[in-house]
């Protein structure tokens, strides 16, 4: 039993170095060309916004300039590359994202606005797949916490996927929220090992 155990947790170990190496769930390429259909059309701005949060953005600087435009529409003002400029050289963080060679570079980036919405709801799934990993890391890391009430920490698990899956709920986003629940039910299983001293048995 105890030679299945070092096993398991050699296993587990490796698994947990190569998810620590991999690159985080992401795509540029869309992040860049969603915020240049919103700059080269206002009118595709309703649906970006129903779709997006600024944690959807990978980058920190199509970040920023996310949170200026959606500044500038909660203020129902224009926006396209000068305003969004404006906005940004009033913040400070013009030069941040590149100056307006970067805003320039985004707007030329898409031919047409067509595909907002498909490209939104991608980086959707990807700023949800980041979420369900940092949830399930920071689980992992509560349970080696001694000082941690496992109770707590379920609860607090339970809390963060009902969030990410009310984010979520949208047919699109279906299988993604299934994972999510599939997940939350493993690492519930293995707490609960630890909990009734399972895996601590010889």
């Amino acid at each position: 039993m105890v030679k299945f155990m070092d096993t398991m947790f050699q296993k587990e170990l490796k698994t947990e170095i190569n998810n620590f190496c991999k690159i985080l769930p992401q795509s540029l390429e869309l992040e860049e060309a969603v915020l240049g259909a919103m700059l080269i059309d206002s009118d595709k701005l309703d649906i970006a916004f129903d779709i997006l949060v600024d944690g959807c953005f990978y980058s920190e600087i199509n970040k920023i300039i996310f949170q200026i435009i959606e500044k500038l529409y909660k203020k129902h003002a224009a926006i396209d590359i000068l305003t969004v400029k404006d906005e940004l050289f009033k913040v400070k963080k013009l030069n941040k994202i590149g100056g307006a060679l970067y805003l320039t570079k985004l707007a030329n980036r898409v031919a047409s606005s067509e595909h907002i919405e498909f490209h939104a709801r991608i980086l959707k799934q990807k700023f949800a797949q980041r979420e369900l990993i940092r949830i399930s890391n920071e689980t992992s890391a509560s349970c080696y916490n001694d000082e941690k009430d496992i109770d707590d920490i379920l609860q607090e698990n339970e809390k963060q996927f009902e969030i990410l899956n009310n984010f979520l709920d949208e047919k699109p986003c279906l299988t993604l929220k299934t994972i999510g629940i599939e997940t939350f039910e493993i690492i519930k299983h293995r707490i609960e090992c630890f909990k009734n001293n399972k895996w601590l048995a010889k």
